[in-house]
């Protein structure tokens, strides 16, 4: 069994290699917006659907250029390990 907790989601263009920040301003920038949940995301770009219909094509027309990423963290070491890098003074 895996450790893999996920603990986001992104959303990436592929060409572009850019994180969306904003689909609404149509944003994408290097690091993006992360959502806690991935129902958040899809939430994000159905608003965008439902809001303006026609305006929406240009904003989800490049959809399949998009992948979703998933955040994880698979391990953690307890702080207490790194003391000897951390300045105490």
């Amino acid at each position: 069994m895996s450790n893999k907790k996920i603990i986001g989601y992104k959303v990436r263009d592929t060409k572009t290699g850019l994180y969306l920040r904003s689909l609404s301003r149509n944003e994408w920038t290097r690091y993006g917006k992360i959502w806690s949940r991935k129902s958040d995301v899809f939430a994000t770009i159905n608003a965008i659907h439902i809001q303006n219909k026609i305006d929406s094509i240009k904003y989800l027309e490049p959809i399949s250029d998009w992948e979703l990423v998933e955040l994880v963290e698979e391990s953690t070491v307890p702080m207490v390990f790194f003391l000897d890098q951390i300045s105490m003074a």
